[in-house]
């Protein structure tokens, strides 16, 4: 297993969070840059979605250069919004990102061919 990514439905409306890892040996391939942005193509066209965003703790700076190599905007770093790392340590920062649906068209995330299908594998267009 390289890693893996899905998405989370958070507070608002009309937007789901994507999140990713990726395995110790894996790191360094680009492998979360693809499927992040294979999933903000997917979950912006074919959901209908009004934004994706990503939250990362401030100190992972290559889970950093993800959102922003993709065109994601800097929204800002929000206070304890993280769950504790361990138990008995206080919660983290997180620094969000997002990327609304009209800017899918100017950011790199295009570059980013994928197929996608339903889950008795019919192609969804």
């Amino acid at each position: 297993m390289l890693g893996g990514s899905g998405f989370h439905k958070p507070s608002d409306e009309g937007s789901l969070e994507i999140g990713y890892w990726v395995a110790a040996g894996a790191v360094g391939r680009g492998i979360a840059t693809e499927v992040t942005a294979v999933q903000t193509r997917a979950a912006l066209e074919l959901c209908g979605l009004e934004w994706i965003e990503i939250q990362v703790e401030p100190g992972n700076e290559r889970s950093l250069r993800i959102p922003r190599r993709l065109g994601f905007m800097e929204e800002g770093t929000l206070r304890r919004r993280l769950d504790p790392a361990a138990e008995g340590e206080p919660r983290r920062d997180s620094t969000v990102f997002t990327m609304l649906a009209a800017e899918l068209a100017g950011s790199p995330c295009v570059q980013y061919d994928y197929a996608a299908f339903d889950v008795v594998g019919n192609r969804l267009l």
